[in-house]
């Protein structure tokens, strides 16, 4: 074919396209790009109804983009977590289709105009190299049978493994299933340059301090929380400890080890993370980021094209830049295997799943997206192979085969929102979420509508198949949080009996689409009303903001 993509319709350059029929799908390959093509958007886009974006929990989009707005969506636990999109065909939104990346995501996106969406593709260090094949299939029963081909394809493809096999060889993930995570803030560090070089005020946790280290949590008081959590009624599930490492969260990744010594003695910090079962005890460590206060900075970093190093965000370490997780393996594997010796069973490599695929241009180590994707689940997959639990940021389809839970997105746009993760993954990823967000500097008591917040946040922990999570705890702030914990019995009860469950089916089950019912392979389902007043459904009545078991 010939691209004709220029603004007065000249001649780009030339592709080979190969239509193949196999069963139900249409699978296009493009083959034999020209140089002269820089990127590529094809096959052409598909005119729908409405759209599906595997974008956070689910999206579905019935708004087209403004004139002239475009979009491109990268695969990326912060972009689209799946491999896929899709479109409605009619009106009811029960005829679609589904279009799935089958070899090539990782240089690949999708470009969103209107109501319409088309693959892109992109060089690979810039050449066109690799294989690049989109398979398109009709689907029926709406986002759900889109959802439930893709589970399809990806037990097909190696991306699923269900938390029932992972536990045969970790029997301690059960303690996650039907569990809550609390995440508890042991160090932050603090540097007055990373606020100045940005315009913006010191913290005022950090007001009068000297660069260091911040203590918010020392080891003792993190075990006494846990402690006192048992005492509550927390019956079992996950400890995660961001801010154990040298000079607190973010500050000398990946040269974690030792523990601050501000937090306690190393025999603190043993007996912190050999919390007993029915409870398992996890570092939030980083291999995809590093600062220059790091020791072994600058070893390591990607390069860009014009061999400068590649930067990340700002945190609260700094100016990061990111790391080629092949470089960064063997101070994984010595890391790891320290934790193993002090008796750690969980890691949290934060970032891992969440951000986009890099390339590295450094001649010595170059690097492909696709390279960097494989590295990825391999330092994944060497923490697996020691026995530990897995977690990582926000989670995306390549990791879930080598980990086990990610803290999942709980944003819920009434009609908008729909559980495309949860349809597809629920019974092989554990997600946790938060049901009211809490300020670490905050300590007062919850009021009012703190609670009425965190009953709403449930909610949407229910319609996306997630389990409870509290984040951001301090020796300060578990007054506040403690409550939390134990507040809704019946929530607790509802992911003990479905953590581990194929979700089958979703639904709205009212024309303003604020009654949804999410339904499980073992026969249980729950109806969830976000409406301020109640909703009958069949011979049952839901009470306004609440929900109601079935089966």
């Amino acid at each position: 074919m010939r691209d004709a993509g220029g603004e007065r319709g000249e001649e780009h350059g030339a592709f080979v396209v190969r239509y193949r029929l196999d069963a139900d799908w249409l699978e296009v390959a493009i083959e034999e790009i020209d140089d002269a093509l820089p990127s590529l958007c094809f096959p052409t886009p598909i005119q729908s109804t409405s759209l599906m974006l595997p974008r956070g929990p689910g999206q579905w989009l019935r708004q087209p983009l403004p004139k002239f707005a475009r979009k491109i969506h990268r695969f990326a636990g912060h972009g689209l977590r799946m491999r896929w999109v899709g479109g409605m065909l009619d009106e009811a939104g029960r005829q679609g289709w589904i279009a799935i990346f089958h070899r090539g995501h990782a240089d690949a996106g999708v470009m969103h105009a209107g109501q319409s969406l088309a693959p892109v593709w992109l060089r690979s260090l810039s050449q066109w190299c690799g294989e690049r094949v989109v398979r398109y299939r009709l689907t029926g029963d709406g986002y759900v049978g889109m959802a439930k081909t893709f589970r399809g394809w990806a037990k097909e493809n190696g991306l699923f493994v269900s938390l029932a096999e992972k536990a045969e060889s970790r029997p301690h993930l059960r303690h996650l299933i039907g569990g809550q995570k609390l995440s508890i803030l042991l160090a932050f560090p603090f540097r007055q340059a990373t606020y100045d070089n940005q315009w913006l005020p010191a913290p005022k946790w950090g007001a009068g301090r000297s660069d260091g280290p911040v203590v918010f949590t020392t080891f003792r008081q993190a075990r006494e929380i846990l402690t006192d959590a048992q005492r509550a009624g927390w019956r079992k599930g996950l400890a995660q400890l961001p801010g154990w490492s040298r000079g607190g969260w973010d500050d000398q990744f990946p040269d974690s080890w030792p523990p601050e010594p501000l937090l306690g003695t190393v025999a603190e910090f043993e007996e912190l993370v050999r919390t007993p079962d029915p409870f398992v005890a996890g570092l939030l460590d980083n291999y995809a980021d590093i600062y220059p206060q790091s020791p072994s900075f600058p070893r390591g970093i990607i390069r860009r094209a014009d061999g400068s190093l590649m930067r990340g965000g700002i945190w609260s370490g700094g100016q990061c830049y990111l790391l080629d997780h092949d470089q960064v393996l063997p101070k994984a594997k010595a890391n790891c295997a320290r934790y193993v010796a002090h008796g750690v069973r969980g890691i949290y490599c934060d970032t891992t799943t969440a951000v986009q695929l890099y390339e590295n241009w450094d001649p010595a180590r170059r690097m492909t997206r696709a390279q960097d994707e494989e590295r990825r689940v391999a330092l994944l997959r060497h923490f697996r192979d020691q026995g530990m639990i897995i977690g990582s940021e926000v989670g995306c389809d390549f990791g879930v085969p080598v980990m086990d839970w990610s803290p999942s997105p709980r944003a819920h746009v009434p009609g908008e929102s729909v559980p495309l993760w949860a349809l597809v993954f629920h019974d092989a990823h554990v997600g946790f979420s938060t049901a009211l967000g809490c300020d670490p500097h905050v300590n007062e008591l919850l009021a009012e509508a703190d609670w009425a917040q965190f009953r709403q946040g449930l909610l949407a922990l229910l319609v996306n198949g997630l389990h409870l999570g509290l984040v951001r705890i301090t020796a300060a702030n578990w007054p506040r949080l403690r409550p939390m914990l134990t507040a809704s019995p019946e929530f607790n009860a509802w992911t003990t009996r479905t953590g581990d469950v194929e979700i089958v089916h979703h639904e709205f089950l009212d024309a303003v689409r604020q009654v949804e019912r999410v339904t499980f392979a073992n026969g249980a389902a729950v109806v969830v009303n976000f409406a301020d007043q109640e909703r009958a459904v069949g011979t049952r009545t839901v009470p306004a903001g609440g929900f109601v078991v079935e089966g």
